[in-house]
């Protein structure tokens, strides 16, 4: 018959040998009520002591600190001559230091609480609690189906300091799901190793990505049908890029006190037209008038922009 040790906790196939109460700890001995084979379920067996485990469990009432200690066994099977260590049912793991209704009630309540504050209500350190989300993140998606992905973006992002390619990671994300696909070290064609065995049974037909030759080459070899397109961020950068650098051109044939007019007002040129306030757009009308070269390259900025303002989105399109 379940006890109450499976109904509050999860526990079978142990009993309660003690029970002692330490200012807001509550620790329980437990003791198994028969061992047997692990692989051929012989009740047969011999077993060694290991070493004592001691477990938290889910708090109970007022009780915050619920631990169930217990020893662990090397089983000695006398039908299949095999030695192993016993399962425990209510851990992930051996090395385990939560139960798994724990866990899964740690899991459950991450949807609603930060990290920090289920710490602080368990008294848990804040990387437990990391380790368990990371974990049950890289069971769920281990694998991922990607027979019906169509389009993806690629991009690296920087995550710390470092020599080369170290420091970054490129990220190869299903555009219509939003799920990531693969997650490589570093930037470039050695990043995307490991995609290809994730990609192979997709019917990619559109690549998102910035203008790296590198991955415009490893994916017009891997998959030619694909169509590949130059996102809109890194466009409009480069071509911010482009306008200041032509700003500076302009400003080195100025006296000093035309460069100081000019130096301050660096981030007119940069905004989007929508976003200058109003004061400003008389100054930048002004300073296209006075410096013509610096005027068109801005107009030529806003036109480029105005044809991503016009598009019709390619995701949209893909059957």
């Amino acid at each position: 018959m379940p006890t109450y040790l499976y109904y509050t906790q999860g526990i079978l196939d142990f009993q309660e040998e003690t029970a002692t109460y330490f200012e807001e700890r509550l620790e329980i001995r437990l003791k198994r009520k028969k061992h047997q084979c692990p692989k051929c379920m012989s009740k047969d067996v011999t077993l060694t002591v290991l070493y004592e485990r001691d477990v938290r469990g889910l708090p109970m009432g007022r009780i915050r600190e619920v631990h169930f200690i217990y020893t662990l066994h090397q089983v000695y099977c006398h039908r299949c001559h095999e030695r192993s260590t016993e399962d425990i049912p209510f851990i992930l793991h051996p090395k385990a230091r939560l139960s798994n209704e724990f866990e899964r009630t740690i899991l459950e309540l991450r949807e609603q609480i930060s990290i920090r504050a289920l710490a602080n209500y368990f008294h848990l350190r804040w990387h437990t609690v990391k380790e368990i989300e990371k974990r049950y993140l890289q069971h769920k998606f281990a694998t991922i189906d990607t027979s019906k992905v169509k389009a993806v973006g690629v991009d690296e992002i920087h995550i710390g300091h470092g020599q080369a390619n170290r420091g970054f990671l490129t990220i190869v994300r299903d555009l219509e799901s939003g799920a990531v696909i693969h997650v490589g070290e570093g930037k470039g064609v050695s990043a995307l190793e490991g995609a290809m065995s994730k990609l192979n049974a997709s019917k990619l037909q559109l690549v998102a990505m910035d203008m790296a030759n590198a991955y415009s080459t490893w994916f017009a070899k891997h998959f030619p049908q694909a169509q590949i397109v130059f996102d809109h961020f890194h466009v409009i950068k480069l071509m911010n890029d482009k306008l200041d650098h032509v700003r500076r051109r302009v400003m080195g044939r100025l006296d000093s006190i035309q460069q100081k007019q000019l130096k301050g007002l660096r981030f007119i040129f940069l905004k989007n037209n929508e976003d200058i306030p109003e004061n400003a757009r008389n100054i930048l009308r002004n300073l296209r008038g006075n410096f013509q070269e610096l005027g068109d390259t801005y107009m030529f900025k806003e036109a480029l922009r105005t044809i991503y303002l016009h598009r019709t989105p390619l995701v949209g399109q893909i059957s």
